[in-house]
């Protein structure tokens, strides 16, 4: 199988603010658990790019190829005084530079403080999404009077799954946390173009309605 090489960033930040955590341990490892690199951030919070195997970059654009398209690693980031971070799945594509953005919680002084958290990251090509944007209460609009919003609120489920969590996130990060889930940066631009106008277009969608 053809190999190509794609590249790794990460980035720590505190709690969903930009400030960034200086000499946070950052350590890439294989799915196995085999270490592949261990480092620290830098002042600006972030890591060097890291080199990492992955298939040829032309197996994404073959419809319904069955040839691996990424490959896959764990990411582990700690520091003192916030809650460990485990990243697993992490998707890496030949020619790309993937860009893990992490933020981490400080511990809380409590009798049994939350120590580590796990964020396991969906495959590549779910069906589309399986979250349901919800519209913010906000005074009524005409339906001409669409707008981009700043926030979107999203329900962690399917819609009749009364149980799961409804999270309100900034709305860019949702469009580009929904694109890197269903599609791939080695696309030619012009699908990835057409394709962020569909998922905005979903979203929108579901809010105005």
């Amino acid at each position: 199988m053809a190999m190509g090489t794609g590249y790794l960033r990460v980035q720590v930040t505190a709690n969903d603010s930009v400030l960034p955590i200086v000499g946070a341990e950052v350590t890439v490892t294989q799915r196995d658990g085999a270490t592949l690199f261990k480092t620290r951030t830098g002042e600006d919070g972030k890591t060097e790019d890291f080199a990492l195997p992955a298939p040829c970059f032309q197996n994404t654009l073959i419809q319904y190829t069955a040839a691996p398209t990424s490959s896959l690693c764990d990411i582990n980031v700690s520091s003192q005084g916030f809650v460990t971070q485990h990243v697993r799945g992490v998707e890496i594509l030949d020619g790309q530079t993937a860009i893990l953005p992490v933020h981490m919680e400080p511990l809380v002084d409590e009798p049994n403080p939350k120590r580590d958290e796990i964020i396991d990251i969906s495959p590549n090509g779910q069906s589309y999404p399986p979250s349901c944007p919800i519209r913010d209460a906000s005074p009524a609009r005409s339906r001409n009077e669409v707008t981009i919003p700043d926030y979107i609120t999203v329900h962690l489920g399917r819609p009749e799954n009364t149980a799961a969590r409804s999270v309100r996130v900034n709305f860019v990060d949702y469009i580009k946390n929904v694109t890197s889930s269903e599609i791939y940066a080695t696309w030619p631009e012009q699908s990835l173009k057409a394709n962020i106008h569909a998922i905005v277009s979903f979203a929108l969608n579901r809010v105005y309605t």
